[in-house]
């Protein structure tokens, strides 16, 4: 699940359920997402108005939270964003003092237009292959397959397949891959499948 938002749209809303037998109290905040060095980063930010940012829900209830842009489009063609759901714990007198809390990072997008659009391009270099976004929106890989001959490897994604723009991410070669030719065939969100020969060093 993630939030988009185009020039043009005010505000989204987003449902937050309880499936539990207790109340329980959630808080929200919004944070600018960045991946320097192909790791995630998280900056607290006030671009957008969450409404209410804490609420409380009751036993298998529901609540509507609401989600508006401040300035009717971004800096840049698409700025990312991670909304940070936290169920806050509460004491009851029945349960041990130690309670561990629940936390999802919903990723939320903020574009200029619809030309803003990601790009990746794909390197070997000193035993990884990397993938880079040229592009200025961000990109989701769903599946990444080295391929070789009869043989194929999996690899496994990282930070659920984003690739924010002028991010990169990396993959680890698999051991048993012999020689410099292989393809990359690779799926990312909005896209079928995709397939680079990669050139040998």
């Amino acid at each position: 699940m993630r939030l988009e938002f185009a020039a043009d749209r005010k505000v989204q809303q987003l449902r937050i359920g309880n499936t539990g037998r207790d109340n329980m109290v959630v808080q929200i905040e919004l944070f600018r997402w960045s991946q320097p060095e192909g790791e995630d980063r998280l900056e607290p930010s006030r671009d957008f108005l969450v409404t209410p940012p804490i609420l409380e829900i009751a036993a298998s209830a529901h609540r509507i939270v609401r989600v508006g842009p401040r300035a009717a489009s971004p800096d840049v063609c698409e700025a990312s964003y991670r909304l940070v759901i936290t169920e806050i714990p509460q004491r009851n007198k029945d349960e041990p003092p130690l309670r561990f809390r629940t936390r999802m990072r919903l990723p939320l997008f903020h574009r200029q237009s619809a030309d803003c659009r990601f790009d990746l391009r794909w390197r070997r270099q000193d035993g990884v292959l990397v993938v880079s976004n040229a592009g200025l929106a961000h990109g989701q890989l769903q599946s990444v397959n080295l391929v070789q001959g009869e043989r194929n490897w999996l690899l496994k994604l990282k930070n659920v397949g984003y690739v924010l723009p002028g991010a990169r991410q990396q993959f680890e070669l698999p051991a048993d891959l012999s020689g410099d030719r292989f393809k990359v065939e690779y799926m990312a969100r909005g896209q079928g499948q995709e397939t680079v020969i990669l050139p040998p060093r």
